[in-house]
Order: C-alpha cells, then sequence, then structure tokens
C-alpha cells in the first residue's frame, strides 16, 4: 500500500490493481468490521475536515484521475466538486452560475440531517473546496525510514 496515505489506501490499492488488470471480489457476506463510526457522522465529518485527512481524497483523485476504474466513483461520490469547478469557470463570464453549485449541494445533502440543514449546506461547500484546493496542492509528506536498529540479545 502507499504509506504516504492517512486515508483510502484500501481503495488505492484496489484501484491500481484494476489498473493492471486485477479484479477484486466484493462478497456479500461480512467477515469483519472496520469503521465503527457511520461516515454521515457530523463529529467525524467535521474531525475529518479539520484534521486535514480530507486532504489526502484530493491526493487519490490527482493519482487515479486517468485510471479508467476511478471515473465511476469519482462522479457517484464527488459529483458536487466536479460541479464545483464548472461553475468556478463559468462564473468569470457571470457570477450567477455559482448558482448551479448551490443547487447541487442542495441536492447532494437533501437526505442528510434535517435539523441541521444549514449546517450539512457548509460541511459540504468546505468540503468540496479543500479536496479541489488539495487536488493541485496537497502533497504528502513522504515517511521517513531512517530509524535506529535495535539490537535486542
Amino acid at each position: 500500500m502507499d504509506v504516504r496515505l492517512k486515508r483510502t489506501e484500501d481503495r488505492d490499492l484496489s484501484l491500481r490493481m484494476a489498473k493492471m488488470g486485477i479484479k477484486g471480489i466484493r462478497k456479500g457476506e461480512i467477515f469483519g468490521l472496520h469503521h465503527t463510526i457511520p461516515y454521515k457522522d457530523s463529529k467525524r465529518m467535521w474531525k475529518m475536515l479539520f484534521g486535514g485527512s480530507i486532504r489526502y481524497k484530493g491526493v487519490m483523485i490527482r493519482k487515479h484521475l486517468l485510471n479508467a476504474s476511478f471515473f465511476p466513483k469519482l462522479i457517484r461520490e464527488e459529483w458536487t466538486m466536479i460541479v464545483l469547478i464548472f461553475s468556478l469557470i463559468l462564473s468569470i463570464f457571470n457570477p450567477l452560475f455559482l448558482l448551479i453549485y448551490l443547487l447541487a449541494v442542495f441536492t447532494k445533502i437533501r437526505k442528510q440531517i434535517k435539523n441541521r440543514f444549514f449546517l450539512a449546506i457548509f460541511h459540504r461547500i468546505l468540503q468540496d473546496i479543500t479536496v479541489f484546493l488539495s487536488i493541485i496542492f496537497f502533497y504528502p509528506p513522504i515517511p521517513n525510514y531512517n530509524s535506529k536498529q535495535i539490537i535486542i540479545k
């Protein structure tokens, strides 16, 4: 696995395998538990956003942008960010094109927490901006493996 990634290492591995022609198998039965906190949990979402782990989504997009196996997942999960990019480009001609992005955000979060609607909107906008900027500017540090060896006698 790519040790520079702090998140989505398993997805990175499966995408690199798919690029080499190795197909993965998705099992129908549960054989292990991984995440106990739902991804839509509001505390987890804010922690990922402000803790910096959301930036690794941008690294995944940049790394696998030309991988055909990644396109369906990218469009299904990050379509609001794609709409943001096009809205920003079109807003050069007319700022009202940013309303298209706001409509996309409303559509994306319509099924989320009803009593925290505006908080969910704010979170989605921050997440899209963070992922977009991390595609361009964020490069994870290369780990340093020059550690001292301990010899036990």
